[in-house]
């Protein structure tokens, strides 16, 4: 990795694993939701591709490829699936929700940072 300064802004490059990384987390994601029920990623993986999605742009300073309402979908699909798998008596107060809830906030965040580019 390296920092090059231009205009007075750090710009942070990345090696091509990073990148690479980064698309295989998304197109993961994406593959996740188009088969029905996760065939392609559990619950449980769908969750930790998020937060390693959102960790690894957020630690390299990279922008996720996706915008602010594609995680907004993400999330309250994710919750939809967890909550039909869980039941009445899962909800926020729930470890595992918190944790969730964690993972698409810090997605989102960096989402918002870095907006797609308008062509």
């Amino acid at each position: 990795m390296t920092i090059v300064l231009r205009e007075n802004e750090p710009n942070i490059y990345v090696e091509p694993f990073i990148r690479k990384l980064i698309e295989t987390r998304v197109q993961e994601i994406i593959y996740g939701f188009a088969v029905k029920r996760l065939l392609y990623l559990e619950e449980e993986e769908m969750i930790v591709a998020v937060d390693i999605l959102g960790f690894l742009c957020m630690v390299y300073d990279q922008p996720p490829l996706i915008d602010v309402n594609l995680t907004q979908t993400w999330r309250s699909n994710t919750l939809k699936l967890w909550q039909d798998s869980m039941g009445e008596g899962w909800g926020e107060f729930d470890p595992l929700y918190q944790n969730i809830i964690e993972a698409f906030d810090r997605l989102e965040a960096i989402a918002k940072k870095y907006p797609p580019q308008e062509w």
